[in-house]
């Protein structure tokens, strides 16, 4: 009974955090700086409340990008926030890039010969990343491999065709990963394709939503996820 006592203030506590993070989303765009989607909401929150910081997310939708239908498939992405200089003295190569070509900084990214006169720069002096970036990567490829382990437990469980199993893929030089499909997205997709296409989403989105309660359940109950 003391047991029982003592467990039911955590389960209150588990749950405001639950909520707390789910309400908090109603105010936080993604990495592209748009609204996180309705649908993809209640996993993010089972990433976040199992200390997984995402960065990005989708749903799963068809878009219409410049008069054409954009195929894109159910994601999560994470990782912890790059510090802002990547390269020790970037502030400085930056600068002199800049003035060079009668830019700004900022600007550098958006001028073909700028940019590869800065990469040409990095690669051919061999400049150091810097203590925080690695920093960063080193606990992003510890949460890597932590997300790897829980997929592989929740697979273990349960029979999946192949087709639809989410996987790890790396996503830039900081150690960023996305949970997602090894489909290619985003991805045009034709009017003949388009139902064809909508069933195949509709059976990605069931199997995120899966894993969502997967990782709900090890977060509320992490002992019934380890006998399981």
């Amino acid at each position: 009974m003391i047991g029982e006592k003592e467990q039911v203030p955590e389960l209150e506590q588990k749950q405001a955090f639950w909520n707390e993070t789910m309400q908090n989303l109603d105010g936080t765009s993604d990495g592209l700086g748009l609204p996180i989607d309705e649908g993809i909401k209640e996993t993010v929150t089972a990433f976040r409340v199992n200390q997984f910081p995402t960065d990005g997310s989708c749903e799963g939708h068809v878009e219409e990008r410049f008069g054409k239908r954009i195929k894109l498939h159910p994601y999560v992405a994470v990782g912890f926030e790059e510090p802002s200089q990547r390269f020790i003295g970037d502030t400085e190569l930056r600068d002199r890039i800049a003035k060079k070509f009668v830019i700004s900084p900022d600007e550098i990214e958006g001028n073909d010969k700028a940019v590869r006169e800065y990469w040409d720069y990095i690669q051919n002096h061999d400049v150091t990343e810097t203590p925080e970036f690695l920093a960063v990567r080193a606990k992003n490829e510890e949460l890597c491999r932590s997300a790897a382990d829980i997929l592989k437990a929740f697979y273990e469980q349960r029979r999946t065709p192949e087709s639809l199993r989410l996987s790890i893929q790396g996503v830039g030089p900081a150690g960023h990963f996305r949970v997602e499909y090894e489909k290619e997205s985003p991805q045009e997709v034709s009017e003949v394709d388009l139902e064809k296409f909508r069933l195949e989403l509709a059976q990605q989105q069931e199997e995120m939503r899966t894993f969502s309660q997967y990782l709900k359940d090890r977060f509320f109950n992490p002992q019934s996820n380890q006998e399981n």
